[in-house]
């Protein structure tokens, strides 16, 4: 089965996300990397790296009415935030993907990431979602940050899954603010309850 990814970044983090590309390069089988370029001079890059699996997807193509007039009040960091469920649903939507996981473009793999696609499809779940596991010095954060990281986030292109999807892209719409007293903490803090309340989710 084909691991199916998407991230978001733009010219000034260019490295980072290249760096990303080439650890799926050495270790992952069958991927795409779907990636959202957050301004032209990325796209452009991308368009004409030649790496044959990843897939640069144009900002002005990707944004729709309701991310633009968020977009209005918004850092870029908290509009970057803003837009990573939607990328999700835009994967999809837009390429008839079976399953898509979000993932921050600052990370590396040493591993094959089809694992994580297998074990949500051995637990017989639509969702699966990264928790912090903050150590116990550390675990204070978890007020403030939530119990999820928005660095691996995996979804089902099925009904459950797009549902939770849909809610999550709303919340976001409608708040995505970096004040760690907003209640959100960005994207993160709306999936606190989405393992309790959804029998599709789960943590890995």
């Amino acid at each position: 089965m084909k691991t199916t990814l998407c991230t978001l970044f733009n010219f000034y983090y260019l490295d980072k996300g290249l760096a990303l590309y080439e650890s799926l390069e050495r270790v992952a089988g069958d991927f795409v990397l779907y990636v959202l370029a957050m301004d032209d001079d990325c796209y452009a890059y991308l368009k004409d790296c030649g790496h044959s699996r990843l897939v640069p997807v144009r900002l002005s193509d990707f944004e729709d009415e309701a991310l633009l007039e968020a977009k209005k009040n918004r850092s870029f960091g908290e509009y970057c935030w803003t837009c990573s469920a939607s990328l999700i649903r835009y994967v999809l939507t837009h390429y008839g993907e079976e399953s898509c996981a979000y993932i921050d473009a600052d990370m590396l793999f040493y591993a094959d990431p089809a694992i994580l696609f297998a074990e949500m499809d051995e637990r017989g779940a639509s969702v699966l979602l990264t928790g912090h596991r903050f150590n116990r010095h550390e675990r204070y954060r978890e007020e403030i940050e939530g119990r999820f990281c928005v660095e691996f986030n995996l979804f089902r292109n099925e009904s459950k899954a797009r549902a939770l999807l849909d809610s999550w892209i709303g919340q976001c719409l409608a708040g995505c603010s970096s004040d760690k007293d907003s209640g959100s903490f960005g994207d993160q803090k709306y999936l606190n309850r989405w393992g309790e309340e959804n029998g599709c989710v789960v943590e890995t």
